[in-house]
């Protein structure tokens, strides 16, 4: 098995809830420390689950950089402004004022 699977047995949003488990997983026990056991923990799967779904912790990681670079590229696709300075401006305005300083210091 390799990579996400959209088979229907295995739940409508699945992927995404593993996503957002390994996302959380990662804040509180950093990459070092992190197991698939604490992303089950996450989410209400099983490690079979999230194995039927990645065959490594590896492999799963890979996939939740995948999803954060899809969600970065759709979030700032169109960014406003007249030329690449303005955007580029509003990107850092953006990334500096309005993330969540309480989910920033959860991350290790």
């Amino acid at each position: 098995m390799s990579g996400e699977t959209t088979d229907a047995a295995a739940g409508g949003d699945t992927p995404e809830e593993i996503m957002e488990a390994t996302y959380r997983a990662l804040c509180e026990h950093g990459y070092a420390d992190l197991t698939m056991r604490d992303i089950a923990d996450e989410s209400d799967k099983s490690t079979a689950a999230l194995h039927y779904h990645y065959d490594t912790k590896e492999e799963l990681l890979l996939s939740f950089l995948d999803h954060l670079y899809d969600a970065f590229t759709e979030k700032y696709a169109e960014t406003e402004g007249e030329n690449a300075v303005e955007r580029l401006v509003g990107f850092v305005d953006d990334i500096l004022y309005q993330s969540d300083p309480e989910e920033a210091e959860q991350f290790h």
